[in-house]
């Protein structure tokens, strides 16, 4: 991989980390019961399953496949840069 490429794809995961953060601020915001009201609580979680799994999914995405991504294209361009790598 020469330089200009590993800058790329750390830029693309870069920009892709950013899409799913700001993608996923919506979906925290709206009307939620007390923490200490535990049925309340309860119902509001049950209700809101799928908007909780796809925030869990967008966490994963973005700090899983993205960032590793990004974390292993930087020690590559290092390597290279000090000659240790072929």
């Amino acid at each position: 991989m020469n330089d200009v490429r590993i800058a790329r794809v750390t830029g693309a995961c870069g920009l892709a980390c950013v899409a799913l953060s700001v993608g996923q601020f919506p979906l925290w915001l709206g009307d939620y019961p007390s923490f200490y009201d535990g049925p309340g609580f309860a119902r509001h979680l049950l209700a809101i399953k799928n908007i909780a799994f796809t925030r869990i999914l967008m966490d994963y995405v973005r700090y899983q496949d993205v960032g590793a991504d990004q974390r292993s294209s930087n020690p590559r361009r290092m390597f290279r840069q000090a000659g240790l790598s072929r």
